[in-house]
């Protein structure tokens, strides 16, 4: 004999609740960006997956725009490198030279000026990405109009 089912209770969600708290990851997450973390340096911070880290930063517009502003100076300065890398740039150094001989030789500090002259890849990578449409490795050219073959008689039997 069947017995009569009980009715079926929809199942409570399951696994562990959010970590995100609103009062701590915002600015931790931008304090990481500021120092050039990507977002998987991020995720691993908090203890979380980088697909829960992008989840946030869809649902989160605070969590979003943090991670943005803090990304913003490091980005910059990164961006500032590979153009003065591009254009080349003047370094002072200081190195130790030694003056004198024997007993009077001493070692004194003289600064130069060294010119570091420009990057051939950094000039490539800055032109592709910020010129691609003129200088892409592969140029895609386009041809119009129609193309008539005439076969003459004679040669067709050949």
């Amino acid at each position: 004999m069947a017995g009569k089912k009980k009715p079926v209770k929809p199942k409570a969600k399951c696994g562990p609740r959010t970590k995100y708290d609103p009062d701590i990851h915002p600015d931790h997450a931008k304090a990481l960006a500021m120092r050039g973390f990507t977002n998987k340096e991020i995720s691993e911070s908090f203890g979380i997956s980088l697909s829960t880290l992008q989840e946030w930063i869809k649902k989160i517009p605070e969590l979003s725009e943090a991670i943005k502003t803090g990304k913003e100076p490091a980005n910059a300065k990164v961006e500032n490198a590979i153009f003065k890398s591009c254009m080349g740039y003047y370094v002072e150094e200081t190195r130790a030279v030694v003056v004198g001989t024997g007993e009077s030789a001493h070692v004194q500090k003289v600064k130069e000026t060294r010119f570091i002259p420009p990057n051939f890849q950094a000039q490539r990578f800055w032109s592709k990405n910020r010129m691609g449409d003129r200088w892409r490795d592969v140029q895609e050219v386009e041809h119009s109009g129609n193309i008539q073959i005439n076969i003459d008689q004679d040669d067709a039997e050949l």
